[in-house]
């Protein structure tokens, strides 16, 4: 009833009301979108057209809003319509903002102006938790983003079934965080494991004694046989498979290296029998630190001290720096590793003079490491 309709609490949702006169905010906004241009085609009813013409008339005595339309966020519509960056002048009521880049509608608001209002852009993340937001991407953190963040990227997430990044700019870098499934951002990890596998060339050389010690026998139709001209050093070929854990910037990793010298030889022994080998096995274990952790898209290096066994010599003690450069966004790297390792009191002998030798290894290894 027409009587009713500006009173009666059931149309309250559909009133809009100025100066204690009650309109169809149906009108309002059908006023507001059009511009002020509605026409009778608009409302088909003779009627309606009658009562929207004394609203239409109202609202153009009513002083009109202003929206404040800033630069840099792409080609903006209000109302479909294409605008310029400044203030805008608005009739009062309902409008419907779009931001376009690229063809590619990426931020859409709808809001309700009261006349003479003056309003900014709205933002569903404000300039103060953009920068707060900033700070924790560039840092690489997960987690603690404002609310208003969480909240607008679980919209987006309404209405795309694809990944979501955060994105950050600083000069020329750009980081690039993962919105995690379920609208949940993933908190910084604490705990890294990372698997690795190397090939590569290395040596194993005898320290101390005559210089011209022949530790390295050369084998002849698979005897061994002595070789006065040969020196402490050993050329092989190396490999190794090894696993890290790291914590914060603390590693912990363990692993096996393998040495071959085809064709040479090491005599060993704790007895009178001297014994031959041209494959060793090292067992290691080791702590160290993360100078790049292995959190994300980027290098990563650690450096590490180590304790192991030579079989089948002795006690072996060294070091190594393992690097991984990335080669996808999934946490697989291009590693390259580079160490030693020395056994100060070996069963290495020399098969002529019967004298134990303290061992040194050293090798360059490549290969690929992968994060869990």
């Amino acid at each position: 009833d027409p009587e009713l309709f500006p009173t009666t609490e059931s149309a309250a949702s559909l009133r809009f009301t100025h100066d204690g006169k009650a309109m169809p905010a149906a009108w309002v906004d059908a006023f507001a979108l059009s511009g002020g241009k509605a026409d009778r085609a608009d409302l088909v009813d003779g009627t309606a057209w009658v009562h929207y013409q004394e609203v239409a008339k109202v609202l153009e005595s009513l002083p009109k809003a202003s929206l404040e339309v800033p630069e840099g966020i792409g080609d903006v519509f209000v109302d479909g319509r294409a605008v310029t960056p400044g203030i805008v002048e608005l009739p009062p009521g309902r409008h419907f903002l779009h931001s376009v880049r690229g063809d590619v509608v990426h931020g859409r608001q709808v809001v309700d102006l009261a006349p003479g209002q003056a309003s900014a852009w709205p933002s569903a993340v404000g300039a103060e938790d953009l920068a707060a937001t900033r700070e924790r991407v560039l840092a690489g953190k997960r987690s603690g983003m404002p609310d208003t963040l969480d909240l607008a990227a679980m919209r987006i997430a309404e209405h795309y079934d694809g990944q979501l990044y955060l994105a950050a700019l600083d000069g020329n870098r750009v980081e690039i965080i993962a919105y995690a499934a379920g609208a949940a951002l993933k908190d910084n990890q604490l705990v890294t494991v990372v698997l690795g596998a190397e090939l590569g060339v290395g040596s194993l050389i005898a320290i101390g004694g005559d210089s011209a010690t022949p530790i390295f026998t050369e084998l002849n139709d698979g005897d061994v046989v002595d070789d006065p001209g040969a020196t402490g050093l050993g050329f092989s070929a190396t490999a190794a498979v090894d696993v890290e854990v790291g914590i914060s910037y603390f590693v912990v990793a363990a692993g096996v290296d393998v040495h071959t010298t085809p064709g040479r030889t090491i005599a060993w022994g704790n007895g009178d029998e001297n014994r031959y080998a041209s494959v060793f096995a090292n067992p290691w274990g080791g702590l160290g630190v993360y100078a790049l952790r292995p959190t994300k898209r980027t290098a990563t290096l650690a450096i590490l001290g180590t304790a192991g066994w030579m079989s089948p010599g002795h006690a072996m003690y060294g070091g190594r720096i393992l690097a991984g450069i990335p080669v996808d966004d999934h946490g697989n790297y291009f590693r390259i590793a580079v160490g030693g390792a020395f056994g100060p009191n070996t069963t290495w002998k020399d098969p002529i003079i019967d004298d134990k030798q303290p061992l040194a290894t050293a090798w360059l290894r490549v290969g690929f490491g992968g994060r869990l």
